[in-house]
């Protein structure tokens, strides 16, 4: 299953970016639970950009349905889906094959990530 996820999201990153944040399909993953803060993948990938990876080529976020706990994943607020959690790839720049990707968890004060992996592109 890890590794599904993890081409998945490497395939995106290789990917020219075409569509929309709202086009993007979420990903099912186990072992969380909600906590009921939430943001859009706009906002997120704007976190992870000028808080994590300034210097990132490429961020790639999607939501997360969290197993067992579908309806409280994610919510809407007006025309905005807004996700108790994401999961987040960043190319980390244009020469090299280096990544990362991790779980981003906004809470009330902060961001949380965790489940941090690096990888190469070859």
């Amino acid at each position: 299953m890890k590794r599904a996820i993890l081409l998945i999201v490497l395939v995106a990153l290789a990917l020219p970016i075409a569509g929309q944040s709202y086009d993007r399909q979420p990903v099912t993953l186990s072992g969380m639970y909600p906590d009921q803060w939430g943001a859009s993948l706009g906002t997120g990938m704007e976190q992870v950009r000028r808080n994590h990876y300034p210097d990132a080529d490429r961020i790639y976020c999607t939501g997360i349905i969290i197993a067992g706990y579908r309806a409280d994943s994610s919510w809407l607020r007006g025309t905005a889906r807004y996700w108790d959690k994401m999961l987040c790839a960043v190319k980390l720049n244009s020469w090299s094959d280096r990544g990362v990707i991790f779980v981003l968890d906004p809470k009330k004060t902060r961001w949380v990530i965790y489940r941090k992996r690096d990888f190469n592109f070859s």
